[in-house]
């Protein structure tokens, strides 16, 4: 019987967990995700995101991101429940600032919406280039939410 527990256990880890990779495709949760490269932001930035993404209509974008502020482009899975936002900010774009950026921007969502749990934060290079970033669960109508926000520069603006 011990036997069969660990088989089932190693079963059930396999469909929480996270398997493959971006350029493979992935399996989160027993769901596949196939990656291609999508340019955003009038070609001023490539990222790889899941085939099957969609762009957030914008009446659900109001709602969901209710501030005017909300980022131009937002891709989200068809049930609306996964959504990466993207958008540039009029800040100088270099590496020397992120850490300054990071926490401005973690700061100015402590101090809006004083119920977020804030977790894990970081600066560290990818590709040569500094980023900053930090994770966060918001709460919603709909329940709590997790947020990573990340900012980096890129030819000389800077990116969220």
């Amino acid at each position: 019987m011990e036997y069969d527990e660990k088989i089932v256990k190693a079963m059930n880890e396999e469909k929480t967990g996270v398997t493959g990779n971006i350029q493979d495709g992935l399996f989160i949760r027993e769901v596949q995700y196939e990656f291609q490269e999508e340019v955003l932001l009038d070609g001023a930035m490539k990222v790889m995101l899941p085939i099957k993404f969609i762009d957030m209509p914008a009446d659900f974008a109001k709602l969901k991101y209710p501030s005017e502020n909300r980022p131009p482009v937002i891709k989200m899975s068809k049930d609306g429940g996964i959504n990466f936002g993207f958008n540039i900010l009029e800040l100088p774009g270099e590496s020397e600032y992120i850490e300054e950026y990071k926490n401005s921007f973690r700061n100015a969502c402590k101090n809006a919406f004083p119920a977020n749990v804030f977790f894990d934060e970081l600066v560290e290079e990818a590709d040569g280039t500094k980023m900053g970033w930090f994770s966060y669960r918001s709460h919603t109508t709909d329940g709590p939410i997790f947020n990573i926000m990340m900012c980096r520069p890129l030819n000389k603006r800077f990116y969220m």
